[in-house]
C-alpha cells in the first residue's frame, strides 16, 4: 500500500480557472457543489463543474507511481515490488522515502532482475538502509538523437535495451520530425534503433524517447458516501511495450465537495495470491450500495475480484476472486443487497470472503440496474445489443427486450432513473432509445444521432475515427458526457490525438446535440457525472 504521508511526491497540478463562473453550481460561492464531473486523462482525473454546456476545470491530480520497499546495503538497493515485470538494464525511474538509516537516492536506474517480485539497483551514495519505501514513475522519458531518411528514423540512444516491436513515444525536440507513437522496427546495435514514421521527411535532431507510454487510467467509481474516488489504473498491454502489467493500481482520492478538488490518500496493488499465475489488469469497478464491498474485473484473469471496504477511512482488503474465465468483458452491476453481481447475464453471489458464479450467461461489456431492471450491452463489435433484464428472481435474469445489433458498436450506457431513456456509446458515436418494458427502439427524432465512424454532427468528421469509450448522464437526465479517444489501427501505443470527451444535450424525445467539445492532450477514456449523496 502506498499511503498520505508520501502524498507531497506526487504531481499535483491545480487547473487554474474562474471559480466565479461557477458559481451557480456551488463552490464559488461558499456552498458546495452538488454535482461534478471527473474526466480522466491518460494518467490524471480533473475534476469539472459544469454550467449549461461549459465544463471549467477545477483540480487535477495524478495517479500516483507504482509502490514498493526497499533496503540498501552498501550501495546495492534491493527492491521488493510484486511482479513489477522489468528487464535487465532497461531504466525506470524511482523515488525513495525515508527507511530506518537514512533515503537512498531519487533518480533514473537500469535495474537488475532478481526474480518476479525482486530487483536490485546500484546508488551513487553507500549505507545501510532498512524498511525504506518507494515510487516507481510508470513513464520514463530519455533524451537521444535522430536521423529521418524517408520513412526510416533512426534513433541513437545509449544502452536503450529495448527489443523489436516496443512501444515508445518519440517527441521531437528539434528538427523537423512529427511526434508520434511507434513501434521499434529493428535493434541496430545495443545504442541504436529504428522505427518506421507515417509521414516521409529528411531531417535531424533531438528527441525525447519515453517508454511506458501505455500506461493508464480504466475506470472510476465514487464511493456510496460520496467522499472518495476510486481509479483503476494499469499498462495496456495490447498497446505498446516493453512495459506490460506489473503497474494494477487502485487509488483512492479524497472529495472536497466545497471547492471541487481532489486529495490524494492510498494506491493498493491488485494483485492476487502470491504465485498467481495471472498479472492484475484492473478495469471496472463497482461499490456495493452500502459501500462495504468493491467488486472490479480484471482482464488478464477474466475474472472479478471483491474487496472489503473501511467505511471510516474508504482502505481496502483483497477477500477473493471468481476464478479465471469466469467473465469475458468489462461489465459490472451490483444487486440493492449486495448479494448479486452481474456480468452481462452471468450471476454471482457475494458471500462474507467469496465470489461465485452460479448462472452461466454472456459477457456484458456494461451493466446497469434500475428499479428492479438490468440493462446490458451483450456481444462484441458489430453485434452488441442492448438489452432489458427482469430480476424478479435474482439469481435468473429474464429478458425483456433486445435491440437489433447496435451499429455504432456500443460500449458503455446510461439509463435515466425511470429506466426509459438510454444513451449508448461506441465506436464512432453515440446513440439514444426508449425503452417502454417490451421494447428498446431508438428515439423519436434521434436519427441522426446514430453517428458513423469518423463525422457526424457531434464532433465534425475526423481523419481518424473516435471512439467513444464512456457515457454519463448528469442529475438532471438533460445533459450527458462522453469521453473519446481516437481508434488508429497505426498507433502502437494507442490514445493518440484527438481525444476529449463531449457534453450532449438530452432532450425530452430522447434526441441529441453537442452542446461543447472539450479537446485533452493525452488518451481520455472515462467521464463521468457523480451526484453528492
Amino acid at each position: 500500500m502506498f499511503s498520505a504521508k508520501f502524498a507531497s511526491a506526487l504531481r499535483l497540478a491545480v487547473v487554474v480557472g474562474s471559480l466565479a463562473a461557477v458559481s451557480a453550481c456551488g463552490g464559488g460561492d461558499g456552498s458546495d457543489f452538488t454535482e461534478l464531473l471527473f474526466v480522466s486523462d491518460r494518467d490524471s482525473v480533473t475534476s469539472y463543474a459544469v454550467v449549461g454546456g461549459s465544463a471549467n476545470a477545477l483540480d487535477t491530480v495524478t495517479v500516483p507511481g507504482i509502490p514498493g520497499t526497499y533496503d540498501r546495503s552498501g550501495t546495492l538497493v534491493t527492491v521488493t515490488m510484486q511482479k513489477h515485470n522489468l528487464q535487465d538494464g532497461l531504466r525506470v525511474r524511482l523515488d525513495f522515502f525515508g527507511g530506518v538509516g537514512g533515503t537512498a537516492t531519487d533518480g533514473m536506474y537500469a535495474p537488475t532482475v532478481v526474480d518476479d517480485d525482486t530487483f536490485t539497483v546500484t546508488d551513487t551514495a553507500s549505507g545501510t538502509i532498512t524498511g525504506g519505501t518507494l515510487l516507481r514513475d510508470p513513464v520514463v522519458s530519455l533524451a537521444a538523437t535522430y536521423v529521418q531518411s524517408g520513412t526510416t528514423i533512426t534513433v541513437t540512444l545509449l544502452a536503450h535495451e529495448l527489443n523489436s516491436s516496443d512501444g515508445v513515444n518519440l517527441d521531437f525536440t528539434s528538427g523537423g520530425g512529427v511526434d508520434d507513437d511507434l513501434e521499434v522496427d529493428t535493434v541496430v546495435d545495443v545504442n541504436s534503433f529504428t522505427l518506421e514514421a507515417d509521414v516521409a521527411a529528411t531531417t535531424s535532431g533531438n528527441v525525447i524517447v519515453s517508454y511506458g507510454t501505455n500506461y493508464m487510467i480504466f475506470g472510476m467509481a465514487m464511493h456510496p458516501n460520496g467522499r472518495w474516488l476510486y481509479v483503476t489504473s494499469q499498462y495496456e498491454c495490447s498497446n505498446g511495450r516493453p512495459y506490460c502489467w506489473g503497474g494494477d493500481l487502485i487509488s483512492r482520492f479524497a472529495i472536497d465537495w466545497g471547492d471541487g478538488s481532489l486529495r490524494f490518500e492510498e494506491s493498493v496493488r491488485t494483485s492476487d495470491e502470491v504465485g498467481s499465475v495471472t498479472e492484475p489488469s484492473p478495469v471496472k469497478l463497482e461499490f456495493s450500495a452500502d459501500g462495504t464491498r468493491l467488486v472490479h474485473q480484471d482482464d488478464d484473469l477474466d475474472g472479478l475480484r471483491l474487496w472489503s471496504v473501511d467505511p471510516t477511512d474508504g482502505s481496502l482488503g483483497l477477500l477473493a476472486n471468481s476464478g479465471a474465465n469466469t467473465t469475458g468483458q468489462h461489465g459490472i452491476a451490483i444487486s440493492a443487497d449486495g448479494t448479486r453481481v452481474y456480468h452481462g447475464s452471468q450471476v454471482f453471489t457475494v458471500g462474507p470472503a467469496s465470489i461465485t458464479a452460479i448462472v452461466g450467461g454472456n459477457s456484458g461489456e456494461a451493466n446497469r440496474i434500475v428499479s428492479g431492471t438490468m440493462f446490458a450491452i451483450l456481444g462484441g463489435g458489430n453485434n452488441a445489443q442492448v438489452r432489458a433484464f427482469s430480476l424478479a428472481d435474482p439469481d435468473l435474469p429474464l429478458q425483456l427486450a433486445t435491440t437489433a445489433n447496435t451499429p455504432n458498436r456500443a460500449r458503455d450506457l446510461a439509463i435515466a432513473q425511470n429506466g426509459a431513456l438510454i444513451v449508448t456509446s461506441g465506436f464512432g458515436g453515440l446513440k439514444s432509445y426508449t425503452y417502454d418494458g417490451a421494447s428498446i427502439v431508438p428515439a423519436v427524432g434521434a436519427g441522426s444521432t446514430e453517428l458513423p465512424d469518423g463525422g457526424g454532427p457531434f464532433p465534425a468528421p475526423d481523419t481518424l475515427a473516435r471512439v467513444y469509450r464512456s457515457v454519463s448522464l448528469n442529475a438532471a437526465e438533460t445533459l450527458c458526457v462522453a469521453a473519446y479517444f481516437t481508434n488508429d489501427p497505426d498507433a502502437s501505443i494507442g490514445g493518440v490525438q484527438p481525444s476529449g470527451f463531449v457534453l450532449v444535450n438530452v432532450a425530452a424525445d430522447g434526441s441529441l446535440s453537442l452542446a461543447n467539445d472539450v479537446s485533452l492532450s493525452t488518451y481520455a477514456r472515462e467521464a463521468r457525472f457523480f451526484q453528492k449523496p
